[in-house]
C-alpha cells in the first residue's frame, strides 16, 4: 500500500494550539476524506500542540480543543527516514530561514518540558532535517515524491538568500517537488527564481481557504447558546499586534461603525486555545467599547462554537490573518487593522524590521480587498476616520458587496482542492 506523509506546520508552543493553523490542517483532512485516502495518508507535526508539564498537567482547556484530524509527531525526519512514497509540505512558513531558527528554539523548549536537554545546535539541525530534508540534500538522494502547497517565503530577506548552504538546499527542494503552489504573490515570484522557471504560475491560496463553509460548521460544539448574541453583531479580535496596539483611535473606529450600523459588539475568543488566560483581545480598551455585549463567564466551548458564532456576525474587525481567512470561507466581510511600523525588531506578521512585508497587506492587495484594509495610523485623524467608516458602510449596504472578491478566492480554492486530490490519487 502507498504511504503518503503530510508535513503540517507546528501549531502551538506545547502549551496551547493555534486555531488558524488547525483550520489549515483541517483542510487537508477534508481532502483526504473526500478522496478516500485515509488509509494511505498520515499527518505529521514536528511536536504536539499540547505537552504536559513536568508534573504531567495539561492546560485546563486542552480536552475542548476538538478537531477530527490525528497527528503523528517526529522531532527529526518527517515520517521516519525514507520509508514513504510521497511527502507533502502543507501550509505556512516551513521553508523560511528564520522560521527554522525560531522553530528550533521552540523545539528545545518543548523537549525541556519533557525533561530532555538538547543543545541549540542539535535542535537547529533537527529542524533543518525536518523542514528542508537536509540529509537527503547532502546525499543527493530522494526516493519519494515531494509536493508543496500553501507555503510562504515572505519573511526571508536578501541576506537569507545570500547564505549558500540555505539557498542551495532550498533550490534543490523546490526543484525536486512535483507539485508547488504557495500562498502569496511574493513567494510565488521567489519560486520562479528558485526553479529558474518564469513561465509557470506558482500562486496558490492559503490552505485554510480550501475548507468549505459546511465543513467548518460541522466541527463539534459544546455551548452554541453562548454565541446567540453574535447574530448580526460586529465581532472583534486583536491578537497579532504589539503591546502598543490597539489604540484609542481603534476603539473610536469600532464604536463609530457600531453606532452607524446600530448593532452590538462581541468579542471573538480566537486566541482562547493558545494561552492559559481567557483574553478579549482589547486589553484596557475593552471598557470603552460602548456596545460590548460579550458575557463569557467560565464557559466551556470548542473551536466549532467559535466558528459557528463567527458565521452569525454581520462584520468582523481584526488584526489576525487567519481570522480573515476563515471569515472569507464563512462569507463574512472582514476588516483588517494593521500597524504599518510596529515598534519591535521582529514581528509575526512582517518578519524583520529591516525588510517588512506584511502578510495581511500582501493578501488584501492581491485579492482586491483593500477597501477593508485599515492602517492603524490612518484612523487617528477624525476626518479620515469618518471617511473610512462611511466608505465601508457604503460597501456593506450593497447586497453583493463581497461576492466578487470572495468568489474569486473560493473558486480558485476549490479548483486547487480538486488538483490536490488528483495529485494524491496519482501517487
Amino acid at each position: 500500500m502507498k504511504r503518503i506523509v503530510v508535513s503540517c506546520a507546528p501549531a502551538g508552543t506545547g502549551r496551547g494550539s493555534n486555531l488558524g493553523m488547525n483550520t489549515v490542517d483541517y483542510a487537508m483532512h477534508n481532502i483526504v476524506q473526500q478522496s478516500g485516502l485515509s488509509d494511505k495518508v498520515e499527518l505529521y507535526r514536528p511536536w504536539p500542540s499540547y505537552v504536559p508539564d513536568k508534573n504531567g498537567n495539561f492546560p485546563e482547556y486542552f480536552p475542548r480543543d476538538i478537531f477530527p484530524m490525528k497527528f503523528n509527531y517526529s522531532y527529526a525526519q518527517v515520517g521516519g527516514e525514507n520509508k514513504k512514497d510521497a511527502l507533502i509540505y502543507w501550509g505556512d512558513f516551513q521553508h523560511g530561514k528564520d522560521y527554522h531558527l525560531q522553530s528550533s528554539k521552540r523545539l528545545g523548549s518543548i523537549l525541556s518540558m519533557q525533561g530532555i536537554k538538547e543543545t541549540a545546535e542539535n535542535c537547529l539541525d533537527l529542524t533543518r532535517k525536518y523542514f528542508l530534508l537536509q540529509d537527503n540534500f547532502e546525499e543527493k538522494s530522494l526516493p519519494f515524491k515531494i509536493g508543496i502547497y500553501g507555503g510562504t517565503l515572505f519573511q526571508n530577506n536578501i541576506k537569507d538568500y545570500l547564505q549558500k548552504s540555505y539557498i542551495e538546499n532550498l533550490k534543490w527542494l523546490y526543484n525536486s517537488a512535483a507539485f508547488v503552489k504557495v500562498r502569496d504573490v511574493y513567494s510565488a515570484n521567489m519560486v520562479n527564481y528558485l526553479r529558474d522557471n518564469y513561465e509557470n504560475n506558482y500562486l496558490g491560496v492559503d490552505a485554510a481557504l480550501l475548507n468549505k463553509k459546511e465543513e467548518l460548521l460541522a466541527l463539534p460544539k459544546l455551548s452554541p447558546q453562548e454565541f446567540e448574541s453574535y447574530q448580526g453583531a460586529i465581532g472583534i479580535y486583536f491578537g497579532r499586534s504589539t503591546k502598543s496596539f490597539p489604540t484609542q483611535s481603534t476603539v473610536r473606529f469600532i464604536n463609530e461603525l457600531s453606532m452607524k450600523m446600530n448593532t452590538n459588539i462581541v468579542n471573538i475568543p480566537w486566541g482562547y486555545f493558545s494561552s492559559g488566560l481567557f483574553s478579549f483581545s482589547m486589553g484596557r480598551f475593552s471598557e470603552f467599547l460602548i456596545r460590548n455585549y460579550t458575557t463569557f463567564k467560565n464557559v466551556e466551548f470548542t473551536p466549532g462554537d467559535i466558528l459557528e458564532g463567527m458565521s452569525q456576525l454581520q462584520l468582523i474587525i481584526t488584526d489576525t490573518y487567519h481570522v480573515v481567512i476563515n471569515a472569507i470561507v464563512l462569507g463574512i466581510p472582514a476588516i483588517c487593522i494593521y500597524e504599518p511600523s510596529p515598534l519591535d525588531l521582529r514581528n509575526a506578521n512582517m518578519g524583520y524590521a529591516q525588510s517588512w512585508r506584511d502578510k495581511r497587506v500582501l493578501f488584501y492587495l492581491a485579492n482586491n480587498l483593500s477597501d477593508y484594509l485599515v492602517a492603524s495610523t490612518s484612523i487617528t485623524d477624525k476626518k479620515y476616520r469618518a471617511l473610512k467608516v462611511n466608505h465601508i458602510l457604503s460597501i456593506l449596504q450593497e447586497q453583493n458587496h463581497n461576492i466578487a472578491a470572495y468568489q474569486n478566492l473560493l473558486k480558485t480554492a476549490q479548483l486547487h482542492r480538486e488538483k490536490i486530490g488528483s495529485f494524491l490519487n496519482s501517487i
